[in-house]
């Protein structure tokens, strides 16, 4: 199989850029050749396009499989500006040139196209290609001297078609993720991705944050009552986490195996706390090595049956959130520590707060949980930037060598919910799964009827296009 290689690879406030640019010499059908209709011919908006994460071929990547079918006039007549995912980006056509992406003479004409590979599944793969496309936009947008305003979607140029249909649900949401990165880039200040997802290894023991719904209602830095643990000496690095909403949550064992060092409180005026242990060294982002947790506020209904020396296996249900001592509504306060148990599990800082004690250090939580997305839905992190675990995409069996993408319908339905409820059980049987509208005749789903549609289904039904 021959893959592109860019004609040059270009790297913009920490994006790695390939390029290899349509001309008229390349033998894409539809390419333009024309020039944008505005002022210099510098792009006017930045819109933003999803397009369906594929099965990719061993030794490639989805953005560069759609930039190879363009060239190989595989994608009918779409011919966009970038494709980005979670691992690649390729500028294929110069942003001085229409391209066809907007089913729409305004859109085509004046805007630069960025179409982001996803699923919609919210794995970490899929929140890399969305944090990458975000980036992207924002550095096309300082390039041209472009607002936030300028920033638009496909729907905008043409309401038949919703699209970005992955994140127009939390459009007000990227975009401001897109001003972020605008403004850091215009302050001149270091640009980072927000999601780093990992693929697990085998046989590794991952620390895992130990909640199935996050939400982080204080972080460490927190004026409230954390920021005297974090800043003290020696300090620690609290968290509270109240779950989802006004049930009480569980905590589940977050590593191979834990025991319960110490309970405190159960029965008495203090605050009940309680401190796990890994029985063997963990794998955290920070690296590698024992670990002691201390969790505050589990009522005596769920650490009164108990016991210290108790085991539990990773998964496996430990205790629910609770209200004990000052606490305001359930909650969990976590802190983490390298090591084993020590003393009572506890020393006064310097600022008179009793901090978690361990024979190593304290970490903050990004520095000792991993995110596993299979396992825990993500709410807010309070501000902290968490690492991410996401299951490896499955390899196809077979991969064609000429760059043609095939598209597989399941189902067609005249009422939406039908349509959604066989889109979920794809997703739940792993594979992505998106509901679209569908004109009967519209082959290239751009939702208009043309001629385009009737080449395209002369080729798929002879080859021939004629």
């Amino acid at each position: 199989m021959a893959f592109l290689t860019p004609d040059r690879t270009y790297t913009e406030h920490g994006l790695e850029i390939k390029e290899k640019l349509i001309t008229a010499n390349s033998g894409v059908k539809y390419y333009s050749n024309r020039k944008l209709a505005t002022p210099d011919h510098k792009p006017a908006w930045i819109t933003i396009h999803n397009t369906a994460d594929i099965d990719e071929a061993p030794g490639t990547n989805d953005a560069e499989q759609y930039a190879r079918a363009t060239f190989n006039n595989n994608m009918g007549d779409v011919v966009v500006h970038y494709y980005i995912d979670e691992a690649d980006c390729w500028h294929i056509l110069a942003d001085d040139t229409v391209g066809y992406h907007a089913a729409n003479s305004e859109g085509n004409n004046t805007s630069v196209a960025v179409e982001i590979i996803m699923d919609g599944s919210g794995k970490g793969y899929d929140l890399e290609a969305e944090d990458r496309g975000a980036l992207l936009a924002a550095i096309l947008l300082n390039k041209y001297e472009l607002e936030i305003s300028n920033l638009t979607t496909h729907y905008r140029w043409y309401s038949g078609k919703y699209c970005p249909v992955y994140i127009l649900p939390h459009w007000d949401e990227f975009k401001a993720k897109v001003e972020n990165y605008l403004r850091k880039i215009r302050n001149g200040s270091a640009v980072k991705p927000e999601v780093v997802p990992t693929t697990p290894q085998p046989n590794k023991n991952y620390l895992t944050y130990p909640m199935k719904n996050m939400y982080v209602s204080q972080n460490y830095t927190d004026g409230y009552s954390h920021a005297p643990h974090s800043n003290g000496t020696p300090p620690d690095y609290p968290i509270d986490d109240c779950g989802a909403g006004s049930d009480r949550e569980w905590f589940y064992c977050p590593c191979d195996e834990m025991k319960i060092a110490h309970i405190y409180g159960v029965g008495t005026t203090g605050t009940n706390t309680i401190w796990l242990e890994s029985t063997s060294k963990v794998v955290m982002p920070s690296g590698e090595d024992y670990v002691t947790i201390l969790v505050m506020h589990p009522n005596d209904d769920t650490l009164g049956g108990l016991r210290e020396g108790q085991t539990f296996k990773r998964g496996e249900k430990m205790f629910i959130e609770g209200n004990d001592g000052w606490a305001t509504g359930y909650h969990f306060h976590m802190a983490v520590g390298t090591g084993k148990f020590a003393g009572s599990g506890w020393v006064s800082n310097s600022n008179g707060k009793w901090v978690n004690k361990t024979t190593g250090k304290q970490l903050k939580p990004e520095e000792a949980f991993w995110v596993d997305d299979g396992f825990t839905k993500v709410l807010t992190t309070g501000g902290i930037t968490f690492k991410h675990l996401t299951a490896a995409k499955d390899e196809p069996e077979k991969a064609e060598a000429n760059g043609k993408i095939y598209r597989v319908q399941i189902g067609a339905y005249k009422d939406r919910e039908n349509a959604d409820a066989l889109a979920e059980k794809a997703k739940a049987a792993g594979f992505s799964a998106s509901v679209m509208p569908y004109i009967k005749g519209d082959v290239d789903g751009d939702g208009e009827v043309t001629a385009a549609d009737a080449r395209a289904t002369l080729r798929l039904a002879t080859g021939l296009e004629e």
